[in-house]
């Protein structure tokens, strides 16, 4: 992977789950690790909930290799936050990784 392409700076939040005092969980989340990535939109949906239209935007973001980012972790890009989808380990050389987010809006 060449570096000039990870011109992003994200930062990787881990979930923390809490029970409150109705014996419901609460995740919270806080800051992990900070790296280098690309940021790629994928295509836009938009979703029709109540209605009340959502829209969610599917991006690729690449980073290189770590074993600390998994789908249960969130994507911080500046003021935006992606949920991961998918976590996928590039032609599994252990130097890619190229991860499926939606953009919570």
């Amino acid at each position: 992977m060449r570096a000039g392409m990870l011109r992003h700076r994200i930062t990787v939040q881990n979930a923390s789950l809490t029970i409150n005092e109705m014996g419901e969980r609460d995740a919270s989340f806080s800051d992990g690790l900070s790296c280098w990535a690309r940021v790629v939109p994928m295509k836009e949906t938009e979703l029709q909930d109540a209605n009340q239209t959502k829209a969610r935007i599917t991006h690729k973001i690449s980073v290189r290799y770590r074993t600390d980012i998994t789908p249960t972790s969130r994507i911080k890009f500046g003021s935006r936050i992606f949920e991961i989808v998918q976590v996928l380990n590039r032609e599994e050389l252990d130097e890619q990784m190229d991860i499926m987010a939606l953009e919570m809006v």
